[in-house]
Parts: structure tokens; sequence; C-alpha cells
């Protein structure tokens, strides 16, 4: 009995290791610099840009057709510009100056429905939606004037919310290499409710918590993509070759004749 679970567990293994090894032979991934510009409602209540980065995750396939479908996630967060304060006094440590800082923060996961258009070119335009969690907060630092043994700088949390996220983008997949893709995107983002600190003048240090309804932003990005290992150019030539090889077609020897030397009477 101990043998035969042994082999089970060990045929499990290995059958789960050549079905990872074949999905992840499908998948791509990329990394991104991300700006969001804050239009309508948020920008006239003071909430500015944010920048910040964003992974994503692509199951991309080895179909070869134009038109393409490829699901995924991605997962990002940012900072906005800070807005520093006067020096206050600190009860612990105790008469010691720190100097106030004020941002916002967000961090987003987001499903993704990408439809790409593959003609062939070094560049494929593509078209996608998703649908996600933002969670945006508001931070207070306080950055001590002078270094203090055991004591450091603190961030603390001042309010925080969160709310569901709908957007629709355009971009474009630059070939680079037959592994790597520069990544270019614009899309328009449609938040709910989002509370944040106003930050629009840089004499204005509040607190105070805005919250604004109904809100939406433009968001910028750039990055690499790398495309699935079965996706790559180079495989898939390897993969032409292969499969013209293994057709059972054999090219035939062109049929000679000896040439004569003829002899005159």
């Amino acid at each position: 009995m101990y043998k035969k679970t042994l082999l089970f567990c060990l045929f499990s293994c290995l059958s789960s290791l050549i079905f990872s090894q074949s999905f992840f032979n499908k998948l791509g991934c990329g990394i991104n610099f991300d700006a969001k510009s804050p239009q309508g409602t948020l920008k006239d209540n003071g909430l500015t840009n944010f920048y910040g980065g964003s992974l994503e995750l692509f199951y991309v396939g080895c179909s070869e057709k134009k038109f393409r479908f490829t699901p995924g996630y991605r997962i990002g967060g940012g900072i906005t510009k800070s807005i520093f304060g006067e020096n206050v006094v600190l009860a612990d440590p105790a008469g010691v100056e720190a100097t106030q800082r004020l941002f916002n923060a967000y961090l987003q996961i987001e499903l993704i429905g990408r439809f790409i258009y593959d003609n062939g070119n070094r560049i494929r335009p593509y078209g996608e939606v998703y649908l996600g969690m933002r969670t945006v907060a508001a931070y207070e630092n306080y950055a001590l004037t002078e270094p203090i043994d055991g004591y450091s700088n603190s961030s603390q949390s001042i309010f925080s919310n969160g709310s569901t996220t709908a957007g629709i983008g355009i971009g474009a997949l630059i070939q680079l290499s037959d592994v790597v893709d520069l990544n270019l995107r614009v899309a328009n983002e449609y938040t709910g409710q989002v509370d944040h600190n106003n930050l629009s003048q840089d004499d204005y240090y509040s607190t105070e918590r805005i919250t604004s309804n109904n809100t939406h932003n433009i968001s910028f990005s750039i990055g690499i993509s790398t495309r699935s290992l079965c996706g790559r150019k180079s495989c898939s030539k390897q993969k032409k070759r292969s499969n013209t090889f293994n057709s059972g077609y054999i090219r035939s020897r062109k049929q000679t004749k000896p040439i004569r030397r003829s002899i005159k009477t």
C-alpha cells in the first residue's frame, strides 16, 4: 500500500510538472512605468498625478491567428507628489523636531481582456478592457531633522478607502527582439468613490478627508513585455522547419545521364 501511494504521488508530481512547463511556455509578462492623471471632480478637488509601476501577466498561447484574445491580470501602485508642512515638536522622543510630509498613494489589481491584432509586422496594435479594485490612502510622514539613535522616520495612514475600477484602453507592442516588446498604452479609467487629500497647493497643508464620487482618470504606460516561449519568431521558424522535415516529403534527386564521348570514324 505504501509503495502504491508513493508511486501515485510521484506520478502526480511528474504530471503536474509537465503540465506546468507546457502552461508556462504560453505565458507572457511585463513591467511598466505608469502615470495617472485625475480628471473632472478628482482634479477639481485637488488630487494630483500618480506616478508608479505595475507588473502584468498574460496567457498568450501559441495561436498564429491575426486576431487573438489574451486574458491576464495586472497589479500596480503609485504615489502623488508630497507637500511639506512646518516642523513640529515630537512627544517621543521628547523635544525633538520633525518635518511633516503629506502624500496620497494607491494600490490596484485588475483582470484584463486584451485583443491583439498580429499581422506579422513589428508593431502589433491592441485594445483592452479591464475590471478591478483600487485602494487609495492618504499618508503623513514624520522625518527627524537630526538623526537619533533608536529612532527612525515613520509614516502613518490617515485614512483610506477602496472602490471598483473599470477601464478601456488602446496600445501597441513594438518588437525589439524575438523575446522582448516595447509596450505603449493609454487608457481611460472609471472609479467609484475616492477619498484623498488636497495637494494642489504647495503652501496648503491639510489632512482633511476629501471625498470625490463618480471619478475617472487617464492612464499612460510605457514598459517592456516578454513574448511567450512558443510565440517567439525564432521558435516559430524552427517549428515550421520541423513540420516540413517531418511531413513525409522527400525531395527527389535530379536524375542525370552519364556523358559519353562520341568517336568519329
